[in-house]
């Protein structure tokens, strides 16, 4: 009797734990939380490369900005030359220079490869 007693409440137990919230198996509740990671999964997998992608294109975007403004000659105020530095990750971009004097402003532009300033078709220290 002790025993049936025991296989009775080990049976209503299983039921209760078979029979989700909403009358479901502990199964089917199990394959659909399964679903869910898989979805989940192959969302990740999607938005990792989406950022692979996007952090390539990146290295080569222009987003290193520099403005210097500067007064190159004691006659003349306000500070209305400047040096304009544009550069991608790996240091490559270009110099925009502008001399303001009283006789006029000139403007000069010189490339940058790897951090360092062309001369004359040589890098040289920049």
């Amino acid at each position: 009797m002790l025993q049936a007693r025991r296989a009775s409440r080990l049976g209503q137990r299983l039921d209760r734990l078979t029979g989700g919230a909403d009358g479901a198996s502990l199964e089917a509740l199990l394959g659909q939380n399964l679903e869910r990671v898989r979805a989940v999964m192959a969302q990740v997998d999607r938005l990792d490369g989406r950022t692979g992608k996007v952090e390539s294109e990146l290295r080569t975007a222009l987003g290193h900005v520099g403005l210097v403004r500067y007064n190159p000659f004691e006659d003349t105020g306000g500070q209305l030359s400047f040096a304009l530095a544009i550069l991608d990750g790996a240091g490559n971009g270009f110099v925009v220079n502008s001399l303001h004097a009283r006789q006029g402003t000139r403007v000069y532009a010189k490339a940058i490869s790897g951090g360092r300033a062309a001369l004359r078709g040589r890098a040289a220290a920049g």
